[in-house]
């Protein structure tokens, strides 16, 4: 269907506010899909939006239809229209109650992966959009105590095999950095080292992630690397030396694919320790399994 030209955009913009509001009465009257789209997407308080989303739901999961591999991507668009749009406005008006409708959708998501097909990755755009709002929510509640906001977002991660940790990366200073703090130490209390550690280098907190090293030796090569990086970055590029030889010969820094990674931040904290033979011999070594420029620069 064709847009409106300038002309009759601009005749619009010249008529009284009683006038369009008439003209939006009878094509509402005369049209009962017109009136359907208005009031769902104008005319909703934020309480009765949060209803529609919670009703969709619940009638969404308990279909008995499955969705296959060629569908789920329609189904998960739709998802997204009839949940996510919906809570981006509700979420500032009732950051509350929002907060509680996106709690129940994380935590029953395995409902959802029941009835459609998630090999294709279509997902993650629906789940990932409850997450966001979702943090959004509980940043607008940080009046309720720093605790309170951890022990939230903590009883979500503690059953949730979803989730992707990087989303904190974004979402540090909206939800402040006591907060992350706070849900890290109960990270660390459940024994999730690896939760706390890269929760911490997202604040860039050198002393709590060196403790882990010196003490618990945290087991995932991609966080020791990020670990050396830090160090570099806080002109601490002797000690990165000696956190990346710890896994120098570690496998599972190749079963990671992280081998050229590693030789790659240890060449550069060789250079920032003025050793730059070895960092070539490095760099030479890397250059030889993998023509990658990263080794000739």
């Amino acid at each position: 269907m064709a847009k409106l030209n300038k002309k009759q955009l601009s005749l619009l913009k010249e008529m009284p506010a009683e006038q369009l509001m008439q003209i939006i009465c009878e094509i509402a009257d005369d049209n009962s899909q017109v009136k359907s789209f208005i009031i769902n997407q104008y005319l909703l308080t934020p309480e009765e939006l949060l209803k529609k989303v919670e009703s969709e739901y619940k009638r969404k999961i308990k279909s008995k239809r499955f969705y296959d591999y060629y569908e789920a991507a329609g189904f998960f668009e739709g998802l997204y229209k009839s949940i996510i749009l919906p809570l981006e406005k509700t979420v500032s008006a009732r950051p509350d109650k929002t907060e509680v409708c996106c709690h129940n959708l994380l935590i029953s998501f395995d409902k959802v992966s029941e009835i459609a097909d998630t090999s294709d990755g279509s997902w993650m755009n629906y789940y990932n959009g409850v997450v966001e709002i979702w943090l959004k929510s509980l940043a607008l509640q940080k009046n309720k105590g720093i605790d309170d906001i951890a022990d939230k977002i903590f009883s979500v991660l503690s059953g949730e095999v979803y989730f992707n940790f990087n989303i904190f990366d974004k979402y540090k200073k909206e939800l402040g950095y006591n907060v992350i703090r706070a849900l890290r130490e109960k990270l660390l209390d459940a024994g999730d080292v690896n939760s706390a550690v890269e929760l911490s280098l997202y604040i860039r907190d050198v002393d709590f992630i060196r403790q882990c090293f010196d003490k618990i030796k945290f087991n995932q090569p991609e966080y020791v690397i990020k670990f050396a990086e830090l160090l570099i970055d806080e002109l601490c590029a002797g000690e990165a030396i000696l956190v990346l030889n710890q896994i120098k010969d570690d496998k599972t820094v190749d079963h990671a694919g992280l081998r050229d990674k590693w030789a790659e931040v240890f060449a550069l904290a060789l250079i920032e320790e003025g050793e730059v033979q070895q960092a070539k011999t490095i760099c030479l070594d890397g250059f030889k399994n993998r023509c990658d420029v990263v080794f000739y620069k």
